[in-house]
């Protein structure tokens, strides 16, 4: 069959249009409904966090509560690479604070623990496994912006900043994701700055009280269990 010039050329900017569409869902949010309340981890009186997702990959949404409708902020993803078992749900309690999971794939145990610090605005997830060299790991930061060795800046007003630190291993940038392979224990960490926030602190200033003496380089076993305490703590 023959098709005109014209009409070609129509369909291949529909369909640019159409994965440029694909691509941006993560990045942007029209409006929803407003999501019910037992369902959020409040910020502040402005905004609130949702997560969601399975044992191969979770998704920490930060969404802007407007009167009528609800927009997202943005979106940060943390990813199991070359995961050895089909995906198994994770179900976190209403108005998640500190979480613990564990779960088991082929003859490998990993044991995950999520939560939120409010007064530091920082979201945290502590992922492990019973054997080392076993976990590899993959943060991505929707709208994506300034990516370093570690980090990612959230472009725009927000300035978001998600930093994903390994214990052993070393952080390797691969197309706007902070990637680790052959871990035994990594930790995320996702800093949500309010409006009137004039810098942007570094992971060593967010934790510094944890670990005093510990400089630029503080002991993360340290820093999470401390981090795990005081959640269980605000929780209460």
């Amino acid at each position: 069959m023959h098709f005109p010039r014209y009409y070609l050329g129509i369909t291949l900017i529909a369909a640019a249009l159409c994965l440029s569409q694909c691509r941006d869902s993560h990045e942007t949010s029209a409006p929803v409904a407003v999501i019910p309340e037992d369902s959020r981890i409040l910020v502040d009186d402005a905004s609130y966090l949702r997560v969601e997702g399975d044992s191969h990959a979770l998704s920490f949404q930060w969404w802007e509560h407007t009167e009528g409708a609800d927009r997202k902020r943005a979106t940060a993803v943390i990813e199991r690479l070359q995961p050895m078992a089909q995906a198994q749900p994770q179900h976190f309690p209403p108005q998640l604070r500190f979480h613990e999971q564990s779960f088991q794939e082929s003859d490998v145990s990993f044991f995950l623990s999520t939560g939120y610090l409010a007064r530091k605005r920082l979201f945290f997830q502590r992922m492990r496994c019973d054997q080392p060299g076993s976990l590899h790991g993959k943060a991505t930061l929707f709208p994506t912006g300034d990516v370093e060795t570690k980090s990612i800046t959230q472009q725009g007003p927000h300035r978001s900043r998600l930093w994903l630190l390994p214990f052993e291993a070393e952080v390797v940038v691969k197309q706007g994701a902070l990637v680790i392979e052959g871990e035994g224990e990594l930790l995320l960490l996702w800093h949500l700055p309010a409006r009137d926030d004039a810098d942007s602190p570094t992971w060593q200033d967010l934790v510094r009280e944890f670990d005093p003496d510990g400089g630029d380089h503080p002991d993360l076993s340290k820093i999470a269990d401390a981090l795990a305490e005081e959640a269980v703590r605000e929780a209460k």
